[in-house]
């Protein structure tokens, strides 16, 4: 993934909460815009998380965005 495609889904006019996946299966829940910060050369990304805590990733190690994605909890649904 490319610093620009990341940064035309983090356009705050058009702006769907997404999730971001790595080559290693890792995913994180983008929910707002500014949770996400480009490092100076574009290749790094600084993702805030809910937990209070930072996560760094390589844009050449996401996999795929999946934008209008839905925060996983870890429950499931009961049918009927």
């Amino acid at each position: 993934m490319t610093s620009d495609q990341l940064r035309a889904a983090l356009n705050p006019q058009a702006f769907r909460p997404f999730s971001i996946r790595t080559a290693d299966g890792r995913e994180y829940f983008i929910s707002h815009p500014e949770s996400v910060l480009f490092s100076s050369s574009g290749r790094t990304i600084a993702i805030s998380t809910p937990h209070d805590t930072i996560e760094i990733v390589d844009l050449l190690l996401v996999a795929s965005l999946s934008i209008g994605a839905e925060r996983k909890t870890g429950r499931r649904r009961r049918a009927g």
